[in-house]
């Protein structure tokens, strides 16, 4: 019969040092006007480059009732990745802009989404072009 003496390893092991405090998050205002090097303008340029809004997409809770589905027909599809940005234009003729992690409509469809968010100002650096407002959404089942 074998037997085995065993130590309590946390006895022979030295404590860590604790670990840094992360540093507290920038305050909203803050995080707007902050620019990484890539995000500022070359000096002299004359250019100027608005912050990319931090922060989720506006909740669905928060989206007026009328806004959370969106039917339309859909005019443009712009492909990055494995989303589709679609420009619907909705019945009453307004045009508004929607991506999809799912699904491939094509132009010519008509749709029905639901909408689960929105962010205002967006920035697909994919695509490289910004959208004023843009809904997060998927197709209705």
């Amino acid at each position: 019969m074998l037997s085995f003496a065993c130590e309590s390893v946390q006895s022979r092991v030295e404590p860590a040092e604790p670990a840094a405090a992360e540093p507290e998050a920038d305050a909203p205002s803050e995080r707007k006007t902050k620019l990484s090097e890539a995000q500022q303008a070359p000096a002299g340029s004359g250019e100027t480059v608005a912050a990319a809004p931090s922060g989720p997409p506006q909740a669905f809770d928060d989206l007026p009732a009328d806004e959370r589905r969106l039917v339309g027909v859909v005019e443009q599809v712009l492909v990055a990745g494995s989303y589709r940005y679609l420009a619907v234009r909705e019945d009453d003729q307004r045009l508004r802009w929607a991506v999809l992690a799912t699904g491939e409509p094509q132009v010519g469809a008509r749709v029905e989404l639901d909408v689960f968010g929105r962010k205002q100002d967006f920035r697909s650096h994919r695509l490289d072009r910004s959208f004023a407002r843009l809904d997060f959404a998927a197709l209705a089942k």
